[in-house]
């Protein structure tokens, strides 16, 4: 079963460029070739919204796809229920789960994922992830450059 599903990890950053929309696109599309039919979503950032936009588009062709919500509380509320065929319960809802990233991990056999740089919290997981064993579909987007003001 852990073949079938996918979960999200990326950054925050970049989330709404055009570039940014067709990598994670392509990513979704190569998972869904690769067998997945259910993605779990955290809800935690722009990139997490811009997937569950992404992947609820092509279930006219891929019926089969699944996307499940796992949150404590929908931080889009209700307007944006419509891209979830149904939520999971997580933190102070459901308390057995105590670090829902590597819960979904766990319970993931691949991950798609957008990581700018090798520091922080999105990038610990990516490699607990990589350790897991997961299929990566990586978002594959040309370099940024960070200035300084």
């Amino acid at each position: 079963m852990r073949d079938k599903i996918c979960c999200l990890i990326g950054h925050n950053r970049w989330c709404f460029r055009e570039d940014m929309t067709d990598a994670v696109y392509t990513a979704i599309e190569d998972a869904i070739h690769d067998g997945v039919n259910i993605f779990l979503n955290l809800w935690r950032t722009g990139f997490d919204y811009l997937c569950a936009l992404i992947i609820d588009a092509p279930k006219d062709d891929y019926p089969q796809i699944r996307q499940i919500e796992i949150t404590d509380v929908s931080v889009l509320g209700d307007y944006n229920r419509n891209l979830f065929d149904f939520s999971f319960p997580s933190g102070l809802q459901n308390p057995e789960i105590k670090d829902v990233e590597k819960w979904v991990i766990d319970t993931s056999g691949h991950v798609i994922f957008f990581v700018q740089h090798d520091m922080g919290s999105t990038s610990s997981y990516l490699h607990y992830a990589e350790n897991c064993g997961l299929k990566i579909h990586q978002v594959y987007l040309p370099p940024f450059y960070y200035r300084i003001f």
